[in-house]
């Protein structure tokens, strides 16, 4: 990256090295970067324009990022991330205010950095309620071997308490 008097800056450590390089948010962490892939297909290539804003899109969408969600909405997906409500809203507000990929890419790397590292089960819990909250996918289900069933993966309500 280079500033305005034409010095180089390196970008911010949270940006540099994506934890999430070989996953579906490769494409918002690269957005991030400001760096856009493939406007035209070179052969095969996953890392195509296209796709990119498609997977974007989609991220900003699972993280409760996206400016037009309603609040309650992001509330739900704040509490399902385990994060504080206002990183959500004002990485929306982020995007509002300057709309475009990169600015979307920074919104769901914030919400990702912010959920931090996590026991892999952890994280899977954290990402199938999102999902499920955001539409993009049904409930979690999970296959109980000593009843020999598959069961329905119990998620906290949002706003709901213990008896």
């Amino acid at each position: 990256m280079i500033s305005l008097d034409g010095a180089a800056v390196a970008p911010p450590p949270e940006l540099t090295a994506s934890p999430h390089e070989q996953t579906f948010f490769k494409a918002a962490a690269d957005a991030a970067l400001g760096q856009a892939w493939l406007r035209e297909p070179n052969g095969g290539t996953d890392t195509w324009w296209q796709t990119q804003r498609r997977r974007v899109a989609r991220a900003v969408h699972l993280c409760g990022v996206a400016p037009n969600l309603a609040q309650t909405d992001r509330l739900a997906l704040a509490e399902a991330w385990q994060v504080p409500a206002q990183v959500l809203t004002d990485a929306a507000q982020s995007i509002a205010d300057a709309p475009g990929y990169r600015s979307r890419g920074k919104g769901v790397v914030t919400v990702l950095t912010e959920a931090g590292p996590d026991e892999p089960l952890e994280y899977l819990r954290r990402l199938l309620r999102a999902g499920h909250l955001a539409g993009l996918w049904g409930p979690a289900y999970f296959w109980d071997s000593g009843a020999r069933a598959l069961r329905r993966w119990a998620f906290p309500a949002a706003g709901t308490r213990p008896p």
